[in-house]
């Protein structure tokens, strides 16, 4: 099952676009609301990019690292406009 796994290798703009779409769906971040253990939640996300979106199968762990590395930047960049009085970031996402 391993040999089917991108592992390691970047992620398209479409497919980033489509893990966050499903990410932010009400549904997703209920069933995330308030507990610690999610990689069933995150395996799912990555069965449907694959199922639904076609994109090469990733594993859970690689889906719930690239959220929390986008919300780490995220946050990062409205730390730095907040102290330079700036705009606060948005993220565009292309439809």
């Amino acid at each position: 099952m391993t040999s089917n796994l991108v592992k390691g290798t970047n992620w398209a703009e479409e497919e980033l676009t489509a893990l966050l779409l499903m990410w932010a769906e009400a549904e997703v971040q209920a069933d995330l609301n308030g507990i610690t253990r999610n990689k069933p939640i995150f395996d799912k996300l990555a069965d449907r990019l694959v199922r639904e979106c076609k994109f090469p199968r990733r594993t859970g762990q690689s889906c719930r690292d690239k959220i929390n590395r986008i919300k780490s930047l995220y946050t990062a960049e409205s730390n730095i406009r907040y102290e330079y009085d700036l705009q606060p970031p948005y993220l565009l996402i292309k439809c």
